[in-house]
């Protein structure tokens, strides 16, 4: 937790009023089976209180340079060349972990919570995050590192002026037109409620 402000006889006369803001950081397995190559992405949303009042969950800043795995795709040049930050890549392959357990280091930073409320209601702190690992094709994931190779990439820019060969669509399919793509998703909740009750009922 990072910070918390709580009033209990603002102008309003609310019963329930706070700002809390926090850092989540979470550990997530991939249990990788054995005998195949397979590949993933990572995903994320916020859910909050479906009430009267005003209950605001807000997911800050995902750290993406917390997970070094979300960087296999990047080339050498691409990281001497100091592109390898500010993006947001979340495929990755069990190049480094086949048939292993490898754990995600998830940080998110300056999350927020903000309620306010007549009366106090703990179902008005029902609130968490969804994340979501899924498994993608080989199709599908090399469709992903081709985009941010042409959107993001040192070598897409390159070619953009002429300095490098044009980058050419990925496509599996006969025709080239487009990505035939199979993926199954897994789905973790991070229940919040808990950790903001103790947290009001603390100050």
């Amino acid at each position: 937790m990072k910070n918390i402000w709580k009033g209990e006889d603002d102008f309003f006369h609310y019963d329930m009023f706070a700002d809390i803001t926090f850092n989540l950081n979470v550990e997530m397995d991939v249990n990788d089976p054995e005998g195949i190559d397979n590949y993933y992405h990572f995903g994320y949303n916020w859910f909050g209180a479906d009430t009267d009042g005003s209950p605001t969950l807000s997911i800050g800043q995902f750290e993406y340079n917390s997970e070094p795995i979300f960087k296999e795709h990047i080339g050498v040049f691409e990281t001497v060349m100091g592109n390898d930050e500010d993006t947001q890549f979340v495929f990755f392959s069990d190049r480094q972990f086949s048939g292993k357990t490898y754990t995600l280091h998830l940080n998110f930073s300056d999350n927020s919570f903000h309620v306010k409320s007549q009366e106090y209601d703990e179902s008005l702190l029902v609130c968490g995050v969804n994340l979501y690992l899924t498994t993608v094709s080989k199709s599908y994931y090399n469709w992903a590192v081709y985009k941010w190779n042409v959107d993001e990439g040192i070598t897409g820019d390159l070619s953009d002026i002429g300095l490098a060969e044009s980058k050419w669509g990925y496509s599996n399919v006969s025709t080239g037109a487009g990505v035939v793509a199979a993926q199954s998703s897994s789905k973790y909740t991070i229940d919040l409620k808990e950790f903001l009750k103790t947290t009001l009922n603390n100050r």
